[in-house]
């Protein structure tokens, strides 16, 4: 059911696109959000494809405001006269299973300015993540998993 409703939400953003006249990516989105409370008050929130599309949504507005804070960090420790970075690798324990997550999550590690995947263990695991910022390697596990894991997490739930 909500692959046949996401299905039926990227028809109606189409639709919209094409009757307004603007095949535009913003007019795609618009379309699609249209689409998405089409579909909302026809199915009354009757499935879980409503709640992982907001999840989806607010997911990647954390991520943007993520990208932005590690950005101007990084920045920061670049224009330093004496830096303070202490660059290093640590043993990142996985929760996912799934290859696709696994995949996805040290995707958007490695998107974020200051660290970066470098490899997964044989039984995935262990991803190894090197990290600009590695001085305390609890706290940078700790704000993985709060910022990228646990979100990632409801998604794929």
């Amino acid at each position: 059911m909500n692959s046949n409703l996401f299905l039926a939400n990227i028809l109606l953003s189409l639709i919209w696109a094409f009757i307004s006249g603007t095949l535009s990516f913003a007019n795609i989105l618009l379309g699609f959000v249209v689409g998405y409370f089409i579909l909302f008050i026809i199915y009354n929130e009757s499935t879980d494809y409503f709640k992982k599309i907001v999840q989806i949504f607010l997911f990647a507005f954390r991520f943007i405001e993520l990208l932005f804070l590690s950005n101007i960090e990084v920045a920061i420790e670049v224009l330093r006269f004496r830096p303070k970075a202490t660059p290093g690798i640590i043993a990142y324990p996985l929760r996912f299973t799934n290859p696709l997550e696994i995949t996805l999550f040290a995707n958007f590690i490695s998107l974020t300015p200051g660290t970066l995947s470098v490899d997964i263990s044989e039984d995935n695991k262990i991803l190894y993540i090197h990290a600009l910022f590695a001085n305390n390697p609890d706290k940078l596990k700790k704000d993985i998993e709060k910022q990228l894991e646990k979100p990632l997490n409801k998604i794929f739930k």
